[in-house]
């Protein structure tokens, strides 16, 4: 399984599913673990040693931490869109702090 990171249009990355499990997948991009879980919610989560990013798509939340000081920013979500079928999944969300469209494409099988 690929997942593919998208702003706007334009291809930023991509990567290979590192694990699935009970609607969870796994993603270990370097020195970041990011996690997207369809049920029972739909959550987005990056983390590495600087900082954690939450974006909860079923609730419309989504917080940034940094973790050495211990502080947390809530950011507004803009837009959301999912689309879920057969062979992918599509995640597309804005969010105030940025300028650019994110899209997060999985495919469900290898090409």
């Amino acid at each position: 399984m690929k997942l593919y990171l998208y702003q706007d249009d334009n291809l930023i990355k991509e990567l290979k599913v590192s694990s699935y499990i009970d609607n969870t997948y796994e993603i270990i991009d370097d020195d970041t673990k990011m996690k997207i879980a369809l049920k029972p919610a739909i959550i987005i989560t990056r983390d590495n040693k600087e900082a954690h990013f939450e974006l909860n798509l079923t609730n419309n939340t989504c917080i940034y931490q940094l973790l050495e000081y211990n502080v947390s920013y809530d950011i507004e979500l803009l837009m959301k869109n999912i689309i879920n079928n057969e062979d992918k999944i599509i995640i597309e969300y804005k969010l105030n702090t940025q300028d650019v469209l994110n899209k997060i494409i999985i495919e469900k099988e290898e090409k």
